[in-house]
């Protein structure tokens, strides 16, 4: 029907979260890694950011079985992490940055505008294949995806991240994942921590708001 055209063009309009988001930035995520795997590249190729979604919807059915506020991280068919359900996972350990490959994610423009940011930034930045254990002994970790953009995260399968153990969670997000939010906040021209705290209430929004931006200074 119609004449064939060389684009196409679609676009899905949701309502941002920003209460789900605000607090997260502070207190960080809780991550499982799942039973079920990503799906592997010889099967839908990582490249292809697809509407078929039923694994990163099962996967965090799991997670939420496991614990109602954690997010999923799926391994690999080798059992390697991944990503999780929506968005790229980082850790950082002795100031380096470490990520899945390429071939085992989506190597988006998020993922992609992390590794620039700190290419610039003079942040070494390892790809390569990381089991939850290099996780385990992590100063600090992240997720990264479009909405929240960068969130640090607490604990992977109950253990507490080492960074964010040694300091009770006081100081998230790390200070190398603070370095890489405050950037990439420059660089888009929108500080989207205050954006989100600003959303909550009102004696939300001031505590949230005043911890955020001692944290900030702290730095």
């Amino acid at each position: 029907m119609g004449h064939p055209s060389d684009t196409i063009v679609a676009m899905f309009c949701v309502q941002i979260e920003f209460e789900q988001y605000a607090a997260n930035y502070l207190s960080g995520l809780n991550l499982v890694t799942p039973g079920i795997r990503r799906t592997a590249p010889d099967s839908i190729d990582a490249k292809a950011k697809v509407l078929s979604r039923m694994n990163q919807i099962l996967v965090a059915l799991e997670a939420k079985r496991s614990d109602p506020g954690a997010i999923p991280l799926m391994l690999d068919a080798a059992s390697n992490v991944a990503e999780t359900n929506t968005g790229n996972f980082f850790f950082i350990a002795d100031g380096h940055l470490y990520t899945s490959a390429a071939r085992n994610v989506l190597d988006g423009v998020t993922r992609a505008a992390v590794l620039e940011v700190a290419a610039e930034l003079g942040i070494e930045t390892i790809e390569g294949n990381f089991t939850p254990y290099d996780v385990y002994a992590a100063d600090e970790a992240f997720i990264r995806s479009t909405t929240p953009v960068i969130v640090p995260v607490t604990s992977l399968n109950g253990a507490q991240i080492s960074g964010a153990e040694s300091t009770g969670g006081a100081a998230l997000p790390g200070p190398v994942t603070l370095q890489l939010m405050k950037r990439l906040a420059e660089i888009a021209g929108m500080y989207y921590v205050s954006q989100a705290i600003s959303r909550l209430g009102d004696n939300s929004s001031r505590d949230l708001a005043a911890a955020w931006e001692k944290r900030t200074a702290a730095t």
